[in-house]
């Protein structure tokens, strides 16, 4: 009875220790490495393609830590592909992989050549100043966002526009409808606003000034028309920590524009009236001598 148990147990035992080998064995390692650059640094998301010599190949990419590697790989020459993208493909060829012996390779890439192609023709050079590149386009949408009152979109408009150069202390000179020296129309008439940013174009009548060029709206087939009046006074504004009441201040807008046809399809009319008034005063705290 002690001999039979004797055999279960070193059968037992036997069994234990092939199936360990078996679980060891499951994914053995074949070829492993770390990619780096020629500076040492680690190459991370880098394909690595073993490829053997009848063409069959197995892809595994570099992780966190630039390590790679190849599992169950049968013996044999094999042939090291590593692509990734901004270096040059790196190729080790006549690679030995021998059963139950690991490999460790490590490979480096070097830093690929940067190619860049620019094509140039004539079909992109225009004197039209409707693709000025250096003009800043404001349509109906951004027009909604700036000032009514005419002296403010003005003052606005020449913000945007920025400094001027040379003798110009006036700002970025500005037109309507291609003519100069003019006023600027209610923003409800306005249709486009662009703001030329380069000094020196042609489009500009004196050299070293920016353009601000405004197109009113065109005349339609509908009648449409549109009144506005706008009111402030010192109520709404803050109070002057140096004095005990506000200063008296009044300032009133009105605005009107109409537009339709005089005959449809053929010629039509648009009329803009605009006024602004302010009352201004202000409060000074003087000592008399």
């Amino acid at each position: 009875m002690n001999s039979f148990a004797s055999r279960k147990l070193l059968t037992f035992g036997l069994l234990l220790i092939a199936v360990a080998n078996a679980f060891s064995q499951q994914n053995p390692i074949s070829v492993k490495g770390t990619v780096t650059d020629q500076l040492g640094g680690l190459v991370v998301g880098a394909s690595v393609v073993a490829k053997d010599s009848k063409g069959n190949a197995v892809t595994v990419t570099t992780d966190n830590d630039g390590n790679y590697k190849f599992h169950n790989l049968l013996p044999g020459r094999y042939q090291l592909i590593v692509t990734v993208s901004g270096f040059n493909t790196l190729e080790e060829k006549n690679v030995e992989i021998k059963a139950g012996k690991p490999l460790t390779i490590d490979l480096q890439l070097i830093v690929g050549s940067v190619e860049q192609v620019v094509t140039v023709d004539n079909k992109g050079v225009s004197t039209d100043s409707d693709r000025n590149a250096d003009a800043l386009v404001l349509g109906q949408k951004e027009l909604e966002a700036l000032p009514t009152d005419p002296d403010a979109l003005a003052a606005a408009l020449q913000a945007m526009a920025g400094p001027t150069q040379g003798d110009s202390a006036s700002g970025a000179q500005i037109k309507v409808d291609g003519f100069s020296n003019g006023t600027i129309p209610p923003k409800e008439s306005i249709r486009e606003v662009r703001i030329n940013q380069n000094p020196y174009s042609a489009e500009n009548e004196y050299p070293g000034w920016g353009g601000i060029e405004i197109y009113t709206q065109p005349g339609s087939d509908k009648y449409h028309g549109a009144a506005a009046f706008n009111f402030s006074d010192e109520s709404l504004n803050s109070r002057n920590p140096f004095a005990l009441r506000r200063a008296p201040y009044q300032q009133r807008g009105w605005n009107f524009n109409l537009a339709g046809p005089i005959k449809k399809k053929r010629a039509s009319f648009a009329v803009y009236f605009n006024r602004s008034a302010s009352d201004s005063n202000a409060i000074i705290n003087a000592t008399i001598l």
